[in-house]
């Protein structure tokens, strides 16, 4: 019972650290992103961020219930090469101001025992993921983008994601980020979060439904992070999204609109 609690309560947190880089933390800089241009992939000095943080987000995406989960921070980079919430990756970029590569990342899945609303629709596994990801900064804006599939028995399907935004510094200690982004997911995906076939219909007195491929959600987000002395900094940040399209109109759906909020305190060193 005890391995049982400690494997779902460890899913649990890479849930809400995968929803956090979804939702876009560019303060902590993860994921590759603001990574200086290195002339060979183990040049530079380590650069490593810990921390510890908060999130309130839906119980699943389309829930209109929301809970809080505890959120680690980790970002680790040296020459060309990073691990954090965003993933495993490496930077194969000489141009300045552009980065691009592969990454591993971490797929979610979904617990039926989330909320009653699933009952029936069955456990999604989760596992890990295989991508491409960009980066493209233009004075105080950039532009982003990624492509995932998954690896093993994590949930099936394609994704893919494109946004951009604006940073800026408040005084000498505020970072504050604005950004927004478009998700889309093939057929695969959309029918294995949002689709319900008949067997799930009759297991969970809901429709069968088809969710197809196509735009899967757009959002927009704000993000503050603040720099104490010695090291320390703070991030606080908001995300609204909008499902659409056929996953909007899932059975599955409680909410269009999906609210994440975070909160987190951290190291640099």
């Amino acid at each position: 019972m005890s391995n049982l609690f400690s494997e779902r309560a460890a899913m649990k947190m890479l849930f809400s650290a995968t929803l956090i880089t979804t939702a876009s933390l560019h303060g902590i800089a993860t994921a590759g992103d603001d990574t200086p241009v290195s002339q060979g992939f183990f040049d530079g000095e380590w650069r490593t961020s810990l921390g510890i943080g908060a999130a309130s987000l839906p119980r699943y995406e389309g829930s209109d219930q929301q809970r809080w989960r505890a959120l680690p921070l980790i970002d680790i980079r040296y020459g060309r090469f990073f691990l954090g919430i965003g993933g495993l990756g490496v930077d194969l970029s000489t141009v300045e101001n552009l980065q691009f590569g592969p990454r591993l990342s971490y797929r979610t899945g979904r617990d039926a025992g989330d909320s009653a609303h699933l009952q029936g629709l069955g456990t999604i596994s989760s596992g890990a993921e295989a991508g491409l990801f960009l980066r493209r900064k233009i004075g105080a804006a950039f532009i982003h983008g990624n492509i995932n599939t998954p690896l093993g028995n994590a949930a099936k399907g394609v994704t893919a994601q494109l946004g951009g935004g604006y940073q800026m510094r408040v005084g000498a200690a505020n970072h504050l980020v604005v950004d927004t982004s478009i998700h889309w997911a093939d057929g695969n995906y959309n029918a294995t979060y949002f689709g319900v076939t008949t067997q799930q219909a009759l297991a969970s007195g809901l429709n069968s439904y088809d969710a197809g491929a196509g735009i899967k959600r757009y959002g927009v987000g704000i993000h503050w992070t603040h720099s104490f002395t010695g090291g320390w900094f703070s991030n606080i940040g908001m995300r609204v999204s909008r499902l659409a399209g056929g996953v909007a109109d899932s059975p599955i759906v409680e909410a269009k609109t999906q609210l994440i909020s975070t909160a987190a305190l951290g190291y640099r060193f």
